[in-house]
């Protein structure tokens, strides 16, 4: 019998979110993965863009922790299941400001397949307060870029 989606998927995301482990954060998102984000209006699609802005968040991140998780079943063959994870994080707030706190909730989509596989194919991310989603957005708009090349030579040398 195949592992429920809930036990492969929620070590594994931990694990990756935890000890930004991009090799495995890479392996839990599928090639079509859709991801939307707090501060802008259309969503990522596929797997390499996906990649860089969770890489990238999970290494602006400090203090980062969940608090709440709620798994729900939505197709009768149990392979999808949705996650929403509620988690707190101080990010930089800039110049001499120290650092500003967040809280906010992933809404995850995993796909289970053929032999237990899991793979993230929807990830949703709602942050507040304001102040915090705009300077989130700031440092993401830095630090994505150097991501991409990060993950692109990471790639290259497998």
């Amino acid at each position: 019998m195949a592992a429920e989606p809930a036990d492969c998927f929620l070590d594994k995301w931990h694990q990756a979110a935890f000890t930004q482990d991009s090799v495995l954060l890479g392996e839990l998102l599928a090639d079509s993965v859709e991801f939307h984000s707090p501060v802008s209006q259309k969503p990522y699609k596929g797997k390499k863009m996906t990649h860089a802005v969770l890489y990238s968040a999970v290494t602006l991140f400090h203090n980062f922790k969940y608090h709440r998780e709620w798994t729900k079943q939505v197709s009768s063959d149990k392979s999808l299941t949705e996650y929403c994870l509620e988690f707190t994080a101080d990010i930089d707030g800039g110049e001499g400001k120290g650092m500003l706190h967040l809280k906010g909730v992933d809404l995850i989509t995993v796909f289970q397949g053929a032999g237990g596989h899991c793979q993230i194919v929807r990830f949703e991310v709602i942050v507040r307060p304001l102040k915090a989603v705009a300077r989130l957005g700031e440092l993401q708009a830095q630090n994505i870029p150097k991501m991409l090349v990060l993950l692109a030579s990471a790639t290259s040398k497998l």
